[in-house]
């Protein structure tokens, strides 16, 4: 998969603007606040329909418009197709070749990007919710099947939650729904520990490459059946084990009116040497696990999905030493585009045939 161009129309500072990309490395250098940051978000909301900066997507229109349109050109397989997105004050409209899409779900993902961002660095301190939405936006983009799982537990739950605050109710609905929710979870958790398996598989090794430690970083996942000890590979044992635990939770949830166990409570910690990252690592040593965990990220969704989605570098290599920044550019400039942000382009860096546009108060130029 390769990002040939992004076109925008009073999106953020940029009135109307047309950017190419570089298949392999594109620099965006500027300074401060002056639209780098925003050709990413918009690169980004293609891919998620949603922005990683903001949770209202009408505030990505310029002040005082109507509307704000997003469009890109991606090649794969030696295919051309283009993306668009119009985002109104009513809601956004999507579409691709230029057909209508009524459902996000057949939008999300077909332009697949891995973004780093300086906000990622919060995500160990963060509550579970937000490592739990870390993971299940990816799985969301690689498995139609996931995403529709999750949206019926989510559904479920909430049946569920609005059950258990009632005086009285009907055993057999309860029932009904226990094992309904039964089977989600174990939709999720199967995906989820398969998941967490594949990043695993790189995680130490990337980390490794692009720091000077030798330390293991994993990814733990603390599933619903953790301390039962179950293999969640057989579904038979785990359905037994959920109904005997949403039987025994009963009480507990009809008196606090929401359920107490179940894929919404999970999470994933990152670790270091078998030491949660939060506790065991140094700033520097954060900001490696969070780039190993990206690396890993865009070797797993290739793995799966047998294409090379496209890296997004937000502000990168300020907080890098020339030899951090040297191997994180080799490693990802010679198999993934790769398009970073920057103020200044460290004089150290052998840059040879690299697209270097320089941004000016929304405005692109080709250096």
């Amino acid at each position: 998969m390769r990002l040939e161009s992004l076109t925008l129309r009073q999106f953020r500072n940029y009135d109307s603007t047309t950017i190419d990309f570089d298949p392999n490395l594109t620099i965006l250098c500027g300074p401060n606040a002056s639209g780098k940051t925003n050709l990413l978000e918009a690169i980004y909301v293609l891919c998620m329909t949603r922005s990683f900066r903001l949770n209202d997507e009408r505030k990505l229109i310029q002040q005082g418009k109507s509307f704000a349109k997003i469009s890109c050109v991606f090649l794969e397989d030696d295919l051309k197709t283009p993306l668009d997105m119009v985002i109104s004050t009513k809601g956004k409209s999507l579409s691709i070749y230029h057909q209508p899409v009524l459902k996000t779900s057949n939008f999300l993902g077909k332009l697949n990007v891995v973004l780093f961002s300086p906000d990622d660095l919060t995500i160990f301190q963060d509550s579970p919710k937000e490592r739990r939405f870390m993971i299940d936006q990816e799985l969301m983009k690689l498995d139609y099947s996931y995403l529709v799982s999750l949206s019926n537990y989510n559904s479920l739950l909430k049946q569920r939650n609005a059950y258990l605050k009632k005086k009285v109710f009907d055993q057999t609905l309860l029932e009904i729904l226990n094992q309904q929710l039964i089977l989600c979870n174990i939709e999720i958790m199967k995906k989820r520990n398969q998941f967490i398996k594949f990043l695993n598989t790189y995680l130490t090794t990337y980390f490794q490459a692009i720091s000077y430690f030798d330390s293991k970083i994993s990814i733990h996942y603390q599933s619903t059946l953790e301390k039962e000890l179950i293999d969640l590979s057989d579904e038979k044992k785990m359905e037994e084990r959920l109904s005997s635990l949403f039987q025994e939770n009963l009480s507990k949830d009809m008196e606090l009116g929401f359920t107490t166990i179940g894929i919404h409570r999970e999470d994933f910690i990152f670790m270091m040497n078998d030491q949660s990252v939060l506790y065991q690592a140094s700033q520097g040593q954060k900001r490696m696990v969070i780039l190993a965990y990206k690396m890993s990220l865009l070797k797993t969704i290739e793995e799966l999905s047998k294409k090379r989605p496209i890296l997004l570098l937000d502000d990168v290599l300020s907080e890098l030493d020339e030899v951090h920044q040297q191997r994180l550019l080799q490693f990802c400039g010679r198999r993934y585009q790769t398009i970073l942000t920057t103020t200044s382009i460290p004089s150290n860096l052998n840059l040879n045939n690299e697209f270097i546009r320089v941004i000016q108060h929304g405005s692109i130029q080709v250096n």
